[in-house]
């Protein structure tokens, strides 16, 4: 029996989470020492946490991809969180790894489709003409012979850019530390600039 397509695509793809963290314009040199406790959910808005000398020290997401699609009937799957996993709950136990104490969410566990693209099959190429030797003898009482001889290989030098869809589960957001003396030096190149 045949299984249909978005099966099999979804045990290929099941548990393959990544988290990642990106710093913050300015801070790609610091480093910051690790919190020990998880980081906190807040819904406060940027100057709130400013004024109590928190600073925003990058992004962090998670994405899982759930299936990808390249046939013309990608539109009919449905796209939802089929693995129940938690990317919030990995993106909380990651961000005191690079520092943070709070996370802003932006996106939390939320399923979607965005277009991908793949390599598709050659769709021009050349059969490029090389030099090679072959080789006999060269044991016993026969001598060793060699001749150049002609070969071909076939070099693609354009392929075809497959279109299709995949469907992840993403949660991301902005990730924050209380750091009064960062907070200080922020605030003075902030209005430097604005001088400038």
């Amino acid at each position: 029996m045949r299984i249909p397509l978005i099966v099999s695509v979804l045990i290929l793809l099941s548990g393959c989470s990544h988290v990642k963290f990106s710093p913050a314009a300015g801070l790609e040199s610091e480093s910051f020492s690790q919190r020990q406790a998880p980081a906190a959910v807040t819904k406060e808005s940027e100057d709130s946490l400013k004024k109590k000398d928190y600073v925003q020290i990058g992004s962090i997401s998670a994405k899982e991809s759930i299936w990808t699609c390249f046939t013309d009937d990608c539109k009919n799957n449905e796209c939802t969180n089929t693995v129940q996993k938690d990317l919030t709950k990995d993106i909380i136990a990651t961000a005191p790894d690079h520092g943070g104490d709070l996370i802003v969410l932006q996106e939390n566990n939320k399923a979607a489709t965005n277009m991908v693209e793949k390599q598709g099959e050659c769709i021009f190429g050349t059969n490029d003409t090389y030099d090679d030797k072959e080789c006999s003898g060269g044991y016993g009482s026969v001598p060793r012979t060699c001749v150049t001889i002609k070969k071909k290989n076939f070099v693609c030098h354009r392929w075809r850019t497959d279109r299709g869809l995949e469907c992840s589960v993403n949660s991301r957001g902005t990730v924050w530390r209380h750091d009064p003396e960062l907070s200080k030096r922020r605030a003075e190149a902030e209005r430097e600039n604005k001088k400038q």
